[in-house]
């Protein structure tokens, strides 16, 4: 058998390479074209053998051939292990909720620099400067730390799949251990977070009743809110985790009217993200998975909000919520702190018993002041409290996530509707249904999801137009706040119902065709309900908040939703605006709107393409609303609108009675 050795060396060590003790002649090198560096390959005896050099580290293969076969291996080397993954970017670990034994810790590590999501790096992208588009990993191990250490007095779950982009751990005490301890998350790239947590004491004691704010009445004044806003506190409901061809996606839609610098903070108190928004465009910002994953029910006090808020304190800049999964999608328009108010009354679309284990109907209450106290009065028997009125303290920030107790061996539809929320302070609510079925029984079902217009902005007197692509008509919920609640819903198409409604009582209108006229002789809210696919060709149940004439604005921006094309625009519109109303610059012909009976108002439905568009009155506010449709799923949200509340934050009842007389309730 016959043995090489071929040698890689710096051009500079040419004529100073040794080979056992011995320089290798200059003859034996080669170059290698303009590297800077040579080859040789040199005969060797069988044995040991060394090799060095002088002025830079060399390279060698040994290799041995015969008539029988042949070897071959490098020599060793010294390296620096080079991030392959281009993640130099740290998971994001924080806590969502606690009780008196276990803390729950959620985790992230979904981020990209790649923000507009072209697949090019520019240079405001390059966080790090390292000049690599920078994706992140997934997470890939978890450890628990804590001190005093006792074996086995704390306890951590790891329940999670290599490369997971959110995952929840839970951190277990035995009853009354005391311990400070820590929570570390490593991703695959081997960039780690950490979240300190603290047991202490035995069982707290029950928190204490409201003390509710008085206020003096010449302090409270009347001024116009509306849901442009400088600071938003947003809370998303749980969604399916399909995984199946598209990833959830739960993104922030923002619009303002002039250059805007935007922070994200997630959860609320920690930095996720900032954005510029320019003019008349629509900024789209993806949030971790998690903030609408990441609720359990059960627990009390958790962190699993949102904050946005602009740089500049005295602008204002209007957000859409858009919850996104494969088959199950919904939106909504988002309220600013100053549009929020102390009480509400939950609305949803109900579910079947069947569903309701795997889908229920879900609320989120998010404070935003510290020490806010929120008395929970439940329509449906909730996990952990049932049915009793209940109090739970929140600071800024936290929230209490609500849904219902497992149904097994009820044969009604179950719905969280009527559930009355009364805090000591501006509170924010989303209500809906993790997957809703309308009518119940009717496939399939989808996400549902709006966030909650506080009692004080409720009405006497909403309309809407018909939605398209529904031949059948849509369903109509209404709840009230004051018992004796009288109402009236009639239809274009001439169809008319009417009822009494006490406090957290709802009704439901069943399908109706033709555009909507509601009129109650105290204040309501109402909600638009898409059918399920099996009623049409296409989409599925959505909810939509309706919007008072009287509440009407007169310019929107408002942007379409990624990944669902078919969408379309209805216009509610002074009779006086017929014929001067634009979309995106242009007029509306007056041709295409229909008159609502004779409340002065008329409707069109109008298709739109994908991307950013704008609606523009002369005489009076409109109202917009959005729907999209793609096979399966849908989603419906409504423009922006405003209300006169009061300037403090003493609650009352909605406003707009003067619609009775006019409209011969």
């Amino acid at each position: 058998q016959t043995h090489y050795i071929s040698v890689i060396v710096h051009n500079h060590d040419i004529g100073n390479f040794m080979l056992d003790g011995e320089i290798v002649p200059r003859s034996s090198f080669f170059f290698i074209a303009s590297s800077g560096f040579s080859s040789a390959s040199l005969t060797i005896t069988p044995g040991t053998h060394t090799t060095k050099s002088f002025t830079a580290g060399h390279g060698i293969t040994v290799f041995g051939i015969s008539d029988d076969g042949s070897y071959g291996y490098p020599a060793g080397a010294q390296f620096e292990m080079l991030n392959q993954a281009r993640d130099n970017q740290p998971p994001i670990c924080f806590q969502i909720a606690s009780d008196d034994n276990t803390v729950l810790v959620g985790v992230t590590d979904e981020q990209t620099e790649d923000t507009n999501i072209d697949g090019i790096l520019q240079e405001s992208e390059d966080v790090n400067g390292n000049g690599i588009l920078d994706e992140d990993t997934g997470i890939g191990s978890a450890f628990l730390n804590y001190s005093p250490y006792v074996p086995g007095a704390l306890t951590l779950s790891r329940s999670f799949t290599l490369g997971d982009s959110s995952a929840i751990f839970s951190v277990t005490r035995t009853p009354n251990f005391e311990a400070v301890a820590s929570v570390v998350v490593y991703d695959l790239a081997d960039n780690f977070c950490s979240v300190e947590i603290e047991f202490r004491g035995p069982t707290p004691a029950p928190t204490p009743a409201p003390v509710p704010l008085t206020f003096s009445p010449s302090a409270v004044g009347e001024i116009e809110k509306d849901t442009a806003g400088n600071e938003f506190y947003l809370s998303f409901l749980r969604n399916f985790d399909h995984d199946l061809d598209e990833a959830n996606a739960v993104e922030l839609y923002l619009s303002s009217p002039t250059l805007a610098v935007v922070n994200v903070e997630f959860p609320v108190g920690s930095f996720y993200a900032s954005r510029t928004l320019v003019a008349g465009e629509t900024t789209v910002l993806t949030l971790p998975t998690n903030s609408s994953l990441g609720w359990v029910p059960g627990f009390f006090v958790q962190s699993n909000s949102i904050r946005v808020y602009a740089e500049q304190p005295q602008l204002e800049f209007d957000v859409y919520m858009v919850n996104y999964a494969n088959l199950t999608t919904d939106a909504s328009l988002a309220l600013p702190v100053d549009a929020l108010g102390s009480k509400y009354v939950i609305i949803d679309s109900a579910n079947s018993v069947d569903l309701v284990t795997v889908a229920p109907p879900e609320f989120v209450v998010t404070a935003v002041y510290d020490n806010t106290l929120v008395t929970i009065t439940p329509s449906e028997a909730l996990v952990t409290t049932g049915l009793d009125t209940f109090t739970v303290t929140l600071n800024r920030g936290q929230s209490y996530y609500g849904s219902p107790q497992a149904t097994f061996g009820r044969v009604d539809d179950v719905t969280l509707s009527g559930t009355i929320i009364d805090a000591t302070m501006p509170v924010a609510v989303t209500n809906g249904v993790l997957c809703g079925e309308v009518p119940t029984g009717v496939i399939y079902c989808d996400h549902v999801f709006e966030m909650a217009v506080p009692v004080e902005a409720w009405s006497t007197f909403y309309l809407a137009a018909a939605l398209p692509l529904r031949p059948l008509g849509s369903v109509y919920r209404l709840v009230a706040y004051e018992a004796g609640t009288g109402f009236s819903i009639s239809t274009t198409d001439g169809e008319s119902q009417s009822g009494t409604l006490n406090r957290g009582e709802h009704w439901d209108s069943g399908e109706l065709t033709g555009d909507i006229i509601i009129v109650a002789d105290k204040p309501v809210f109402a909600v638009q309900l898409m059918t399920g696919v099996d009623r049409a060709s296409t989409g599925d149940p959505s909810m939509v908040n309706l919007v008072s004439p009287e509440q009407f604005v007169y310019h929107h921006t408002f942007a379409t939703v990624t990944n669902i094309t078919e969408t379309y625009v209805s216009i509610i519109c002074s009779n006086e605006d017929v014929g001067n109303m634009t979309l995106d610059g242009s007029v509306i012909p007056a041709w295409q709107f229909s008159a609502i009976t004779t409340t002065g108002y008329s409707s069109a439905v109008l298709p739109i393409s994908s991307g950013t568009h704008m609606t523009e009155s002369v005489s009076a506010g409109h109202g917009i609303t959005v729907a999209g449709y793609r096979n399966y799923e849908s989603y419906l949200y409504s423009g922006g609108f405003k209300y006169f509340g009061d300037s403090l934050f003493q609650p009352r009842i909605g406003r707009g009675k003067k619609w009775l007389d006019s409209h011969n309730w």
